[in-house]
């Protein structure tokens, strides 16, 4: 009797671990995430530029799926977002861009890549990326002035240095005139 409890509890268990199994949802998909080295290191308010590359295990036909981007801070922050349907049959590779925003401090970031198939996640990728903080531009208020002020500067210049000519042409102009009136007295 207590070998028919003992066989009937092991049945009843390798039945539930083969139900279990019967209901697990299979992963059919395998995703990577790479950013290149030359593009780890951003500022902030530039995208993020990243390669995404999709296998479709199950070998279905063509099918549609929604790719979902978070680029989060090392605390966990979600600071930019993006979702995007594509299309695929058995393999993809995407080149994306994910915009981070002005004044996003500076730090490390990963972005984050989730594919959704029939609104089930079915797969992840991960990368990381460095935001640094860009050397304040000039402002374009600042460059007119300086511009102007340059040309403004020029004119006086030039304004100086015309008045010395024409006080010059002015006094060479009298000076023929004294010497005309001289040789002129003197009958030469």
């Amino acid at each position: 009797m207590l070998i028919k409890k003992i066989l009937s509890i092991e049945i009843f268990i390798l039945l539930m671990g083969m139900v279990s199994l019967v209901g697990a949802q299979v992963n059919n998909f395998n995703l990577e995430v790479e950013i290149a080295e030359t593009h780890k290191t951003i500022h902030d308010g530039d995208h993020i530029w990243f390669t995404t590359k999709i296998l479709n295990l199950g070998n279905e036909n063509r099918k549609d799926i929604t790719l979902e981007y978070e680029a989060i801070s090392e605390e966990g922050v979600i600071v930019a977002r993006k979702t995007e349907t594509v299309a695929i049959e058995t393999q993809a590779s995407f080149v994306g861009s994910l915009k981070v925003p002005e004044k996003t401090s500076s730090g490390r970031y990963f972005l984050e890549v989730y594919l959704v198939s029939n609104g089930l996640e079915e797969a992840k990728g991960s990368s990381s990326f460095n935001v640094e903080e860009e050397q304040e531009k000039p402002r374009k208020e600042i460059v007119v002035v300086l511009v102007s002020l340059a040309v403004l500067i020029t004119i006086i210049i030039l304004v100086v240095k015309s008045k010395k000519l024409v006080e010059r042409h002015k006094i060479k102009s009298k000076i023929r005139q004294i010497v005309k009136r001289k040789l002129s007295k003197k009958g030469v």
